[in-house]
């Protein structure tokens, strides 16, 4: 059994947001998702230029791969920097919290209430160097920031999980 006890800062939820973008909202892998629209994109583009006899239709099927790309990775960043700001102004995310888990599952306490769950109650689990988050079946998550647990602690959470077979949708990094 292990427990941590934290206060969520703009840092955490900004690094939970974008590993939740990424596994959550990108979660059918990240690099396909953002390649099929301008993949489709580009191939119009293509096709309706060399139609036309267009000289230079792989050249502007080429740009527009790269253009839609382009936005369409800035307005996940974009949103990940919003949605952090505004929930480091939300009382439910910045009050002191407990993680506490074990083999069976795991609880956070705050002042809020309490909340058990078992492993196996969780959608998935993802991770990096800043955060771990349990993703539950409803689209929230709970963010543990990395910089809580000692080392023994975060190899010994994320191992716990993983036995659990709760699945690891961090694959994708």
């Amino acid at each position: 059994m292990g427990t941590v006890t934290f206060t969520l800062g703009q840092p955490d939820l900004q690094a939970a947001i974008v590993q939740s973008i990424w596994t959550r909202r990108l979660s059918f892998n990240p690099l396909a998702k953002v390649a099929i629209g301008p993949l489709l994109l580009a191939a119009v583009v293509f096709y309706m230029l060399d139609g036309e006899g267009h000289e230079n239709a792989v050249l502007w099927g080429v740009l527009s791969f790269f253009a839609f790309a382009a936005t369409t990775l800035l307005s996940e960043v974009i949103a990940a920097a919003v949605q952090s700001r505004v929930a480091a102004k939300n009382p439910l995310y910045t009050h002191e919290q407990t993680f506490t888990w074990d083999a069976d599952g795991f609880s956070v306490r705050s002042s809020r209430g309490e909340t058990k769950l078992r492993w196996n109650q969780l959608a998935g689990f993802a991770f990096d160097r800043r955060i771990l988050l349990l993703h539950l079946p409803n689209g929230q998550f709970q963010p543990l920031p990395r910089r809580v647990f000692t080392d023994a602690g975060y190899a010994d959470v994320t191992s716990t999980v993983a036995a659990a077979g709760v699945a690891n949708w961090a694959r994708w990094h």
